[in-house]
């Protein structure tokens, strides 16, 4: 599997089963990368394969201004949980796509997710 991810490690359970259900990916063939920050685009990607795996089916068209600075795997992803009303973006319209995801925004699409 990966390099940096152990049967020891307290959140082993749950990564492998997300890993399994294609949920989350590596960094790279070797690396998960565990410790590191989850961007916007990144839980974007993630949120959507819990709904089949990206229903988006084509969906590319990504309002925020920034738009051009989502990255090719998560475009359809953002526009999907967009259309849906699980992710949005900032009040000045964009996504801010590198950003890391904030607590309070974690817990706002947990909750829209749930509901859906």
């Amino acid at each position: 599997m990966f390099t940096d991810v152990s049967s020891d490690d307290w959140f082993f359970p749950e990564f492998q089963a997300a890993w399994q259900f294609r949920i989350i990916e590596g960094k790279s063939l070797m690396t998960f990368a565990p410790n590191e920050v989850v961007t916007r685009e990144q839980a974007a990607t993630i949120v959507a394969r819990i709904f089949s795996k990206n229903n988006a089916n084509g969906l590319t068209g990504v309002k925020y201004k920034d738009a051009t600075d989502i990255s090719a795997y998560a475009k359809e992803a953002v526009s999907y949980l967009d259309s849906e009303g699980v992710i949005n973006g900032y009040q000045d319209e964009t996504f801010r796509t590198k950003a890391a995801l904030n607590r309070a925004e974690a817990a706002a699409i947990l909750y829209r997710v749930v509901r859906k």
